[in-house]
């Protein structure tokens, strides 16, 4: 699992659409979201071994290469749970409004 932090340059809303329409159909992206600060984007990119995603990320700078500034990767070793709202407390939120 590699998670992918893009720096996109020059973007209009066309190429953000066809950005993400690939990203949607593409097989090996299992999460991708937009993000605020030093990156624009992210995906997490699982793939065979490491010359399967350097083959997908030059198909990635080959096709968007107008769009793409840089790209920094992270090579995830051992995924752990992720808990974004702990358990229990929507009814809390709910309750506060």
């Amino acid at each position: 699992l590699y998670i992918i932090f893009f720096r996109l340059t020059s973007l209009t809303k066309e190429k953000e659409r066809t950005f993400l329409a690939y990203i949607a159909q593409h097989p090996y992206i299992a999460y991708a979201g937009k993000t605020s600060g030093k990156y624009e984007a992210q995906i997490f990119l699982v793939v065979e071994n490491p010359m399967h995603m350097h083959k997908i990320m030059t198909e990635f700078r080959k096709m968007f290469s107008s769009i793409i500034g840089g790209y920094d990767a992270l090579l995830i070793i051992k995924d752990y749970k992720y808990t974004f709202l702990p358990k229990g407390i929507f009814p809390l939120i709910v309750r506060l409004r």
